[in-house]
C-alpha cells in the first residue's frame, strides 16, 4: 500500500476515534435541548415526586394519565398529595414504575393506568423517546437492564447529532399543547385547546383498542414483583383501565374476560369497573385515549370514586360533572383531482379507500382526495396502494387517517407529502411498515417533536 492510502486510512481512523468523544461531549456536557418540548416534562415531574413529603398518590401510565386527571380535585376530595407521573407510552411503563420507586414511603398509594394497547402492557420502549426525556439529568439511567441498555446505546449517537445541532441552531421551536408549558404543577395537561373532540371522524381509525390479546406471562410477573417490592416498603399498589374511547373498543363484550384473566393472574388490586372507563367519544380530545377538559373532569370523579372504594370512604364525592361538549368540526383544503383514481367503501358518515383502480395504478403521483361524492373521505386503510407499482410520490392532506401499513407495497414510493400540521394528518405507530419513502412536510420540526409523529423523526425532512 502507498503513502497516500496509510494516510487516508489514518484519517478516517482518527475520524472513528473522534466522533464517539463528540457524541459524549454533545450529551453530557451541553446544556439540555428538549427541555421545553412534551418530554422535557419528565424532569420536571421527577422533581416534584422527589419534593413531595408525606404521604402521596403517585400515578403512573402513558400520555392518557396526563390528559385524564385533575390532580387538584383528587386532593381535595381525597386529602393526599398527587404526583401525576404520567407522559409518554414510548418510554416504556417499566422504566416510568422504576423511576417512581425510590421515592416510594410508607403510606403511599401508586396508581398504574396503562393504555389498552400491546406496547404500553409490555417491556417495549423507545430509546431516542428516553434520551429526550432525560436529556439534563440522566441520573435515571440506573434503572435500565442490560438488554435495555444496549437498546438505548444505539440510539445514541442519532440523539447526539440531533442535540448538538440543537447547541448550533437554537432550541426545538414547540407549539401547540405538546409542550411542557401545558403541563400544571402536579403533572397534569392544563391547557385551553383541548375544548372538544377534534378526530374527524370522533375516534382514531388507525389505533383501535383491542381486547383480544392479553399481556405476556413475564409482563404480569413483573407487575405482581413491583407490587410486592412497593408492599414492603409499607405503600400499596394498584391498577386501574385508562380512558377508553368507546367508538375505538373493537370487542367490547370481551372486556370481561380481559379483567377476569387479569384478576386471576395479578397479585395488586385493580381499582373499579373498566365499564366505566369506557366512555362516549365527546369525552375525547385528539386521540382514543386522551381526554378533553370536560372529560379528564368526567374520569377524575370515578378514579376518586375507586380510591374511595379502596380505602372503605363511604363519603359523597360532590363534583360537578360538565356537559359533554360537541365536536370540534375542522375545516381543511385540499385537491379532489384524483377523485376518480379510488376505489371506496362507506364507513359510518364518511367514505375510506380501499384500493386504487386501473388508472389510480398507471400514475407516478396521487393525491388522496377530501371528498367523493360530496360526502368526506376520512381514512386510507391498510394496502390500498399495493398495485402500485410505479408510484414515487403521495399527498396527504389535512383531516386524513393513515392506516399502518397503507404504503406498503409501493417499491417505488420515494415521497409522502404531508400537507397539514401534525395535530391534522392522523397515523398509528407502523405506517411505515413496509415502505422506504420519506416523509416531507414544511412543518418538519413540529412532526419530529409531535406526540404521534415522533416514531418517525428519522424520516421526517423540509
Amino acid at each position: 500500500m502507498n503513502r497516500r492510502g496509510i494516510k487516508w486510512i489514518v484519517f478516517f481512523a482518527g475520524i472513528l476515534m473522534v466522533l464517539p468523544i463528540i457524541f459524549t461531549v454533545s450529551v453530557f456536557l451541553l446544556p439540555p435541548q428538549y427541555d421545553d418540548t412534551y418530554l422535557g416534562e419528565f424532569m420536571e415531574k421527577q422533581e416534584r415526586l422527589e419534593k413531595t413529603e408525606g404521604k402521596k398518590l403517585i400515578i403512573a401510565g402513558g400520555s392518557s394519565a396526563a390528559f385524564g386527571i385533575c390532580s387538584d380535585l383528587i386532593e381535595k376530595h381525597l386529602k393526599i398529595q398527587v404526583v401525576n407521573m404520567g407522559l409518554y407510552a414510548p418510554l416504556g411503563s417499566r422504566i416510568m414504575l422504576e423511576t417512581c420507586f425510590d421515592e416510594i414511603e410508607a403510606g403511599d398509594i401508586i396508581v398504574f393506568s396503562p393504555e389498552q394497547n400491546q406496547e404500553t402492557l409490555s417491556f417495549s420502549f423507545q430509546a431516542e423517546s428516553v434520551w429526550q426525556a432525560m436529556d439534563g439529568d440522566y441520573s435515571k439511567l440506573c434503572v435500565f437492564q442490560e438488554s435495555e441498555q444496549k437498546q438505548l446505546l444505539g440510539a445514541f449517537p442519532e440523539f447526539a447529532v440531533s442535540k448538538l445541532k440543537y447547541v448550533l441552531e437554537g432550541k426545538p421551536k414547540v407549539s401547540g399543547i405538546y409542550r411542557k408549558s401545558s403541563f400544571n404543577k402536579y403533572g397534569d395537561i392544563s391547557s385551553d385547546d383541548r375544548k372538544s373532540n377534534q378526530m374527524p371522524e370522533g375516534y382514531d381509525t388507525t389505533q383501535l383498542i383491542d381486547f383480544s390479546f392479553f399481556p405476556e406471562d413475564k409482563f404480569i410477573r413483573y407487575l405482581n414483583e413491583y407490587a410486592a417490592r412497593v408492599e414492603d416498603k409499607g405503600a400499596v399498589f394498584c391498577y386501574r383501565f385508562c380512558p377508553m374511547n368507546q367508538e375505538a373498543v373493537l370487542n367490547e363484550e370481551s372486556i370481561d374476560g380481559w379483567y377476569e384473566r387479569l384478576a386471576e393472574s395479578a397479585d395488586f388490586t385493580i381499582l373499579g369497573n373498566p365499564h366505566t372507563c369506557v366512555m362516549e367519544s365527546g369525552w375525547f380530545f385528539d386521540t382514543n385515549f386522551h381526554l378533553n377538559e370536560a372529560g379528564a373532569i368526567v374520569n377524575t370523579y370515578y378514579f376518586i370514586r375507586d380510591i374511595k372504594a379502596q380505602l372503605r370512604d363511604s363519603t359523597v364525592t360532590d363534583i360537578e360533572l360538565p356537559r359533554m361538549p360537541g365536536k370540534t368540526d375542522q375545516i381543511v383544503k385540499g385537491d379532489n383531482s384524483d377523485e376518480d383514481c379510488f376505489i371506496y367503501e362507506k364507513e359510518g358518515g364518511s367514505f375510506v379507500i380501499t384500493g386504487v383502480n386501473e388508472k389510480g395504478r398507471q400514475k407516478k403521483e396521487l393525491k388522496f382526495p377530501q371528498e367523493h361524492k360530496g360526502i368526506k373521505v376520512s381514512a386510507i386503510r391498510v394496502g390500498s396502494l399495493k398495485a402500485c407499482v410505479s408510484l414515487k410520490t403521495v399527498k396527504v392532506y389535512a383531516g386524513m387517517a393513515l392506516h399502518d401499513g397503507c404504503f406498503s407495497g409501493c417499491p417505488s414510493l420515494q415521497e409522502i407529502r404531508l400537507l397539514g400540521k401534525p395535530s391534522e394528518i392522523t397515523a398509528g405507530r407502523e405506517l411505515l411498515k413496509g415502505c422506504k419513502a420519506l416523509l416531507y412536510t414544511e412543518y418538519d420540526e413540529e412532526y419530529r417533536l409531535d406526540y404521534t409523529w415522533s416514531v418517525y423523526a428519522d424520516r421526517i425532512v423540509k
